[in-house]
């Protein structure tokens, strides 16, 4: 079995980060957790209230 080395092991935890996606809910995935949208965002749809963003900092960890 070969050795990593360091240089490898940062450059695969550097490209695993950048693959990493933004968390972005649907009308679905409200459907899926039980809760309208209203449940995280403001009639203003991009806006969220504040449980949707401790939703998404929870989401992110």
């Amino acid at each position: 079995m070969k050795r990593f080395s360091m240089k490898k092991i940062i450059a695969i935890v550097g490209l695993s980060i950048l693959c990493i996606t933004t968390v972005e809910a649907n009308p679905a995935f409200a459907r899926q957790v039980g809760m309208d949208c209203a449940g995280c965002h403001f009639q203003s749809m991009p806006k969220l209230n504040s449980f949707g963003r401790e939703f998404k900092m929870q989401a992110l960890l």
